[in-house]
């Protein structure tokens, strides 16, 4: 006799708020699965400014700069 896993969790999906298809697609995949989820707007890189770009780079946190898509990802 199998037993079902008791546990879930709810998935979040982290997502650009513009990626409709994207959405809809991960929207309805997950509801096939009967999955709990919520969607997070991801950061997008395109509203990050250049004195941004400056200031993250400035600390030199990491061995090389980072672009605006890396910087976004780390945001989100």
């Amino acid at each position: 006799m199998r037993r079902k896993n008791k546990m879930s969790a709810k998935i979040f999906v982290v997502s650009l708020k513009r990626a409709i298809e994207r959405r809809e697609f991960m929207d309805n995949q997950l509801r096939k699965l009967k999955l709990d989820f919520e969607f997070v707007d991801a950061y997008d890189a395109h509203n990050i400014t250049d004195e941004e770009m400056r200031n993250v780079n400035r600390n030199k946190l990491y061995p090389c700069n980072l672009t605006k898509g890396e910087i976004a990802c780390v945001k989100s």
